[in-house]
Formats: structure tokens, sequence, C-alpha cells
């Protein structure tokens, strides 16, 4: 769940935003009104007999009214189920300095429990994490309330002031509000959060805009230095762990779909203290309160250092670090502090092009480049890194490129691009597997599709992509997200914009050329997943959703949300059975798959939940058995290809800490979590054995040998076998073994490609992909 934290600088008056408001839309098509907007200008109305915030629906009432017309605070948006120990930082932030100091703040946080979920109990704390130690305190905002397993949404209001916090100043680097949910038996429990605000209610004399972080380059809590041509100093801020960070450097910069210009040449000064710009994304609306959140102009890289790495000249390994978010979301925001600070690391990263802006198409363009923008912004990074990393006290011949989910993604396709491979000398690869297109959108036929139905939409040429330059924002949204209703007729299908195959920065899909073997040669490769990693990315309506993308199921979408609301269960049986075979057809089914995947009802026709059936369909075919499929190839026998290393995390860290969930192997290997004294030493070993393991593969591109934890080993010494680790060790022995021997076993049939691949619909087995077309008339 992505969570914004937005902060209002401006007050309004009620009269401005009722104009604005009044005949608008609630989230539930109902007219907003006068009082359901003005209780966002007038705090007495937060709280209180008087207060109309009393549904949910009324909330959705502020996207009628412009940011300038908003209370100042803090607004969360989109709502989501919290999973694994039932706590949630509603407004994370970073923080340095007295900014909440001598001012009281009002909040309100919507939660309910998920259906069949015990009765429980929720609290609201706040938490402070002190600098010098890592410490941490919390302060109940709002003790105990129980929370009936009937509940519609239930508010959880509460009061703040800084100044009372257990007499402790507030010098906390993380700051957060968290909701915990409990059941009466004292365990954890899921729970929903939705649209929750923290607003400042009290005078703050220091300031007039007292939430907006900024860094002097005069603060003691900075540190410059000049680069070696003498032509710019840069400025970047001191961390608690003795490290220094470098943000928002502008590496490059790129008109709409136009391959990126590197930047070579910067002011005199350039104060770094402060994050760039997040790049443009299609949910991004000109009435949205974080309308300066996003822009198309947002090619920044971070650098995370320490100072002596800068000053003594001794230069440090390098890891390129790209960011996850399906290609469609994110930034680069993630810092690694201890990977840093312990392990010898300068960590770079980068910021790239999202979605439609960083993956649309221009079939018609005279230019070299004619997509795949992101990943060429991602190149350019690369090559920046080449140009400034000493500078910053790395080694530019030492660079491990990486990242989680479609960082990793990103990783496997630059490992294909003969362009990228000068640029980078090793690969840590997380959270994903090696499938050969994203969300199966690489064709650009599909990408000529959607641009021929936004050209329409918005009067312009078919492919005529320099008209669509000159469109707004606006116009170009509304078109990018209306995209998700014309569906392409193949298996799990998710919509959008992707990496093509375009025949100049990419020839063949990540798959491909890693069974091929022509992916970077003489590489070490760490390839890592998580044992569930697609359980908590099967959020709520996302099998509806897939469902509604099969011919078989169109007229039954009615029939199929009743069963689903009657069972409380999402995944119910025998549905997951009936999509199988109206993606394979009935006797591929029953030949090679049912025995592995299939998920009936009861034998008195109880419904069961069939969510494990799609998990492990999604991990084996998307994950695991592609990725080991692909090594079977030249990796396994060719001497200048790898040494490849696969890992498979059983570490329970989620869904009540019986699944290994996304990205929890990215937090291991990067050194994340932090290592209490309250952990057990096993749990220490464990997380001992990530941060050591990962930085020698960072220094040295290999793994410790004779370690008491285990040894990592390579597929070319494995026979067939993965790394299997949890907190108890390192293991080899095979994984998804009878998944993969399905799948397998119906490659032999159809074609390991169009299995793990570019997606296999039974009815169209011997035509090119079928497009329903336009379900928006």
């Amino acid at each position: 769940m992505k969570l914004q934290a937005v902060l209002f600088s401006s007050s309004i008056s009620a009269e401005s935003c009722s104009e604005r408001c009044d005949g608008g839309l609630t989230a539930a098509n109902e007219p907003c009104n006068v009082e359901s907007c003005s209780i966002y200008t007038d705090g007495s109305n937060l709280f209180g007999e008087s207060g109309t915030f009393d549904t949910l629906e009324n909330w959705h009432c502020i996207n009628e009214c412009t940011a300038e017309q908003v209370q100042p605070g803090y607004y969360s948006e989109n709502a989501a189920l919290v999973t694994g120990r039932g706590q949630f930082s509603a407004f994370a932030q970073e923080i340095n300095g007295n900014l909440f100091e001598n001012r009281e703040y009002q909040g309100r946080i919507f939660i309910k429990p998920k259906a069949g979920n015990n009765p429980g109990l929720a609290r609201v704390n706040v938490r402070n994490r002190k600098k010098e130690d890592n410490s941490s305190t919390y302060t109940v905002l709002k003790d105990w309330v129980q929370v009936p397993t009937d509940s519609e949404w239930i508010a959880l209001d509460f009061i703040w002031n800084p100044a009372e916090k257990n007499d402790e100043p507030l010098d906390a680097y993380a700051f957060g509000v968290y909701i915990m949910y409990t059941g009466e038996n004292g365990e954890y429990e899921d729970f929903y959060q939705d649209e929750s605000f923290l607003i400042p209610t009290g005078d703050d004399p220091t300031t007039t805009t007292p939430l907006e972080t900024t860094t002097s380059a005069s603060n003691e809590n900075t540190f410059s230095f000049t680069i070696t041509s003498g032509e710019t100093t840069f400025t970047g801020e001191h961390t608690s762990f003795g490290n220094v960070h470098f943000k928002g450097i502008k590496f490059a910069e790129a008109e709409r779909w136009r391959a990126p210009v590197m930047k070579t040449s910067y002011d005199a000064s350039y104060d770094a203290t402060k994050y760039g710009i997040m790049c443009m994304t299609s949910e991004w609306h000109s009435w949205r309160p974080n309308v300066n959140d996003m822009a198309e102009d947002c090619l920044f890289i971070n650098v995370h250092t320490r100072p002596e790495y800068i000053t003594n000249g001794e230069k440090r390994p390098i890891l390129a670090y790209i960011h996850g978010g399906g290609l469609k979301a994110g930034n680069n925001r993630k810092e690694y502090d201890y990977l840093i600070q312990e392990q010898g690391v300068v960590m770079f990263s980068i910021q790239y092009r999202l979605g439609p802006y960083g993956f649309l198409y221009d079939h018609d363009s005279p230019f070299e480049h004619k997509g795949n923008w992101g990943f060429l912004d991602q190149q350019m990074a690369l090559q920046w890194i080449q140009q400034f990393g000493g500078e910053f006290g790395g080694d530019v011949n030492r660079v491990t490129l990486g990242g989680c989910s479609a960082g990793s993604q990103s990783t496997w396709w630059h490992l294909a691009m003969p362009s990228s491979w000068p640029y980078f000398h090793a690969a840590i690869s997380n959270g994903i597997g090696v499938f050969g297109q994203h969300n199966e959108t690489a064709s650009l036929d599909v990408n000529r599709m959607y641009n021929e139905h936004i050209a329409t939409q918005l009067e312009c040429p078919q492919l005529d992509v320099d008209c669509l330059r000159t469109k707004s924002l606006d116009e170009l949204n509304n078109q990018f997200r209306a995209i998700g209703s014309i569906y392409i007729v193949e298996v799990f299908h998710d919509v959008g914009f992707g990496p093509h195959v375009d025949g100049v920065l990419t020839k063949k899909t990540p798959l491909e050329a890693l069974f091929d073997g022509q992916i970077r040669p003489n590489t070490p490769i760490s390839w890592n997943y998580n044992r569930d990693d697609v359980w908590t990315l099967l959020k709520e309506g996302r099998f509806i959703n897939t469902l509604s993308m099969f011919a078989e199921f169109h007229d039954r979408i009615d029939e199929i949300t009743e069963l689903m609301t009657t069972s409380g269960i999402e995944y119910a049986s025998d549905l997951t059975d009936q999509m199988f075979v109206a993606t394979y057809g009935q006797e591929y089914w029953d030949e090679y798959l049912v025995d592995v995947f299939g998920c009936p009802s009861g034998a008195d026709g109880t419904i069961v939940d069939c969510k494990w059936a799609m998990n492990s369909y999604l991990n084996a075919r998307m994950w695991s058995c592609n990725t080991q499929y692909g090594f079977t190839g030249a990796p396994l026998t060719d001497p200048n290809i790898g040494p490849i290393y696969p890992l498979e995390l059983h570490k329970e860290n989620c869904d009540g800490q019986t699944r290994a969930c996304h990205c929890q192997d990215a937090s291991w290997v990067f050194g994340q979590a932090w290592m209490s004294d309250s952990l057990s030493d096993t749990e220490k070993i464990y997380l001992r054995a990530g941060r050591d393991f990962w930085g020698q593969f960072i220094r040295e591109g290999t793994f410790p040998t004779g370690d008491d934890f285990g040894e990592m080993k390579s597929i070319k010494e494995l026979d067939g076998k993965i790394n299997l680790v949890d907190e108890n060790g390192i293991v080899h022995d095979f994984a998804y073994e009878q998944e993969c021997n399905a799948l397998n076993s119906l490659g032999q049939e159809i074609g390991y490609l169009r299995v793990y691949q570019n997606g296999y619909y039974h009815t169209f087995d011997n035509e090119p992909a079928v497009l329903f077309g336009n379900l928006l008339s």
C-alpha cells in the first residue's frame, strides 16, 4: 500500500471551498455538499457532535477542492488491507529538527477489521525514533477501542501535542502515527485502513510553513566538498549513522518521450539536502493536494556515502539501486544506511520515468530510440555514475546493479542490453523472476493499439505522438487511466505500458536472452526471491479484475461477485479451477495441472479459499520455474556465463508470520533491518549473515565460504537445486519441484516460452493475440 503524506501550506475560507465543492460527487457518486467540504476548513467541525465527517464517502469531496483551498495538514489516500503484525504507519515522514514543536494536531484514522477476523482492539500510537541510539519510544494517542467483527468503518479520533511527549525533545529522524489492531486473544489481526488526516490546530511561532523540511548549506548537520575540477561544491546532510546523503542531484534532462541528455556540469554550488521531485505517473491529477509532488522533469539521483570515503581517496564499491513499483510508480528515496556504514559501500539510487511516460512507444519517430524511455534513463544514470561516482568515494570499476521487484526486473533487462554492459560489473536481483515481458505488454502491437485509442480520444491523428506531446497532463492521464478498460485476451494481464523489444536497445526479452546465454558475460549474479513473493500482491479486487479479462466470465461477473460476497472469500472455489480451464483448456488442465494447482470445493459443496492455488501458480510461473528454466540453457554449460547464485527465502514475515512475502529478500540482503538487543541469537545471526554475505558480494562478487550459516552455491554446483534460506541458515534443495514439473511437462507439449513468457490462451493457440477492443463505450 502506497500512502501519500501531503502538506498544504496555505489555509482558506469555507466559502471558497464550498463553491468549488458544491455540486461535485463523492466516491459513492453522491452529491457533495457545503458541510462535507467545509469540514476541512474549520477545525471545530473535525470533532464533536456538530462534525459532518461521519461517512467515508465525504472524504472524497476534498477532491473537489483545490490544494489552495484546503486546511494545512497531512492527508493519506488509498484504502489498503494491512497485513502481518497489524501495525501501520499512517503518516510516515522523514523528519529532521523540531518541526512539530509547540503545535497541537488533530487527527482521524478510519479502520475496519477484515471479514472473518475476530473481534478486536485498536490503538493509535506516535513513535519517536531517537538519533543517538536508534531506540524508539511511544506515546498513546488513542487507547484501545473495541472493534466488533461486523463493524463498518470506525473513526479513531485523537489529539497530539509533541511538546507533551514524555518530556523528551522531538529529535526523531523517523516519525509516524501507528495503528495497532489485535484480536481479543492478543494475536495481531489484519485490518483495513482508509482516508486519514493530521491537521495542525495550534499556532507555530517559528514559521508560517512549519512542515517544510529543509537544510541550509550552513547548517552544522551538512557536509560539503568540491569536485576535482573545482567547478562545483556539493552539499549533503549528515545522518545519525555517520553517513552523508546527497539528495536530488539531477543527472539528466529529457523532453516528453525523448531520450535523456546527461548533465555533465553544474553551478558552483549545489544544495543536495532535499529529495528531488518524483516522476510523473498516470495517477496524478491537477486538483489533487499532491499536485507538486510529481513532474516529468524528474531525473534525479541520490548518493549515500560517508565523509571519509570522499576525503581519503580510497574508492569503495558501488551499489547502483533501481527502485521498484511495477515500472509505473515509486521513487528513489530508499536508504540502506547499515550497508554503507558497515560494509563500505557507496549507494547511488536512481529515479526514472514511469508508466506511459516511461514506456509509450513512438512508432513513427525518426530517431534511433522510439521507446523504453525509463530504461534509457536508468542507463544514463549508470553513465553518470561512471563520470561522477568517484567524486563521492565510489569505485566506478566495481559497480553492482540491483533493486527489488521492478528494480530487479530492470536489472535483468540491462543484463540483456549490450549497451548497458560497460557501466556495471555484477547484479543483485530481488523479489522477481526472469519473466519474458512486463505484464505481457512488450508487444509493439499492444502499444500501437494503446496509442491509437488515446490519439482518437484526444483528437490526434493515429500514432501521432507529436500531437500527444502538446496535450496537458490531465488530458493524457485521463486516457492513460482509462486504458485499463481495454483488455488483451491472454492470461493474467495487468494492462498498462511496459517494456518492449524494440530491436535497438533490446533485442530479446530477458528470459530468452538468459536461456540463449546472451546476457552480460563473466558477471556474478545473485538472484533472490521469496517463497510467497506474490502473496501480498494478490490484493483485494485483483482476482475479479483478472476474471473479467476472460470472455468466458463476462456474463457471470455479477454471479461471481455474489459468491465472493456471501462466502467472504475472494478466491472462492472453484473459480481458480475454472480460470485455469479457460486458459489452458480442459484437456491440458486435466493432464498436466489439476493435480498441482486444483482447488475444488468440499465434498459437500463447501466453499474453500483458493488463494493458495493462485499464489502457488503465479510464484511458479512468473518467479521460480520460469527462471529455473532459463538456467537450463546456456547458463548451465557456458563457462562465460555467471556465476549465478539462486536463492529462495523462507523466512516468514507476513500474513501472521506464515508467509515469506514480496521484497523481504531485499530488506535482508541490503541489511535494512535493525538488530536490536531484544532479538534472539538465531535472529541476529540471520540478519548478520544477510549483511555480511551480500556486503562481500558487492565488494568482490563472491560469497563467504566456510561460514556456519551455510554456503551459497552457483547453479553449476547445485544440479537443479536452489539455495533455500531461513533464519536457521542455508540448505540446498529443490524449489517448487511439483509445480515446475507440471509446468515443464505442459511446456514440452505447447512450448516452454508459451508457458513462461508470452502467455497462453487455448482458444487462440494458432492465432495472434486477440484484443477485445474498447470497452469504454
